[in-house]
């Protein structure tokens, strides 16, 4: 397992803003009422790794993050995922059963990695469906 992950819903306007000045994301993220967002854990690269083993195209691990990468003045890391993205990330999910997943797992880690993946899977659904993108944060 690796870095800890998380997603916070932004507009498109607001991604533009972050990737022009980066040091905008820290008080977005830490303000309140924070938008909806979805904390996965250390779930990533276990997730990235179900899903090519499942031969589905999409890239969610920080190696390959279709994301315009930020990088704030503390050395953060972050990825703006823009609608279009999403909305990318979500179709390639969507034909993808929990059962087939689950195939790929050993029983070790079956929960947490599914349990995970749901809250991924749940976010996406409801970025999409709210016409947002979201800034991506691994730490």
């Amino acid at each position: 397992m690796g870095v800890v992950t998380s997603l916070v819903q932004a507009t498109a306007e607001q991604l533009d803003g972050f990737v022009s000045e980066p040091a905008a994301i820290q008080d977005f993220l830490w303000r309140t009422p924070r938008p909806p967002s979805a904390y996965l854990d250390k779930s990533v690269e276990a997730i990235q790794a179900v899903l090519d083993a499942s031969l589905v195209v999409v890239s969610i691990a920080p190696q390959r993050m279709p994301g315009q990468p930020i990088v704030d003045a503390g050395g953060g890391v972050y990825f703006a995922l823009y609608p279009d993205v999403l909305r990318s990330m979500t179709g390639a999910l969507a034909p993808v059963s929990r059962e087939v997943l689950a195939a790929k797992l050993g029983d070790g880690n079956r929960d947490y990695v599914l349990a995970n993946y749901d809250t991924l899977s749940a976010f996406l659904v409801q970025a999409v469906h709210d016409g947002v993108g979201a800034i991506m944060s691994h730490n």
